[in-house]
């Protein structure tokens, strides 16, 4: 998993993950958490399948996630082939 601290509170409407990297695994289900702190519990925005393609994506917390979060963390679970690493070369948040 990673958690990444945006640089200040916002209403979540999309987040966007690419990978760019050749001879890499693709990231395939994932699940997006927010959280006002980081010690707080963690809110579940949704969890997504991605596509086994190479540049960005986008996904849609429910409309439903009302609120600001500061904090937002994705857990990976699987990932397209078999490749032993599965980097992430882009993640955007958009309010």
């Amino acid at each position: 998993f990673v958690v990444v601290e945006l640089c200040e509170d916002i209403r979540i409407d999309t987040v966007q993950l690419a990978d760019f990297r050749f001879f890499s695994g693709v990231f395939k289900d994932f699940t997006v958490s927010v959280s006002k702190t980081y010690k707080e519990d963690w809110i579940v925005a949704g969890t997504y399948r991605a596509k086994n393609v190479r540049g960005v994506q986008s996904f849609h917390p429910p409309p439903s996630l009302t609120g600001f979060y500061r904090f937002i963390r994705i857990d990976f679970h699987t990932h397209y082939s078999n490749e032993y690493y599965c980097p992430i070369s882009l993640l955007r948040v958009y309010a």
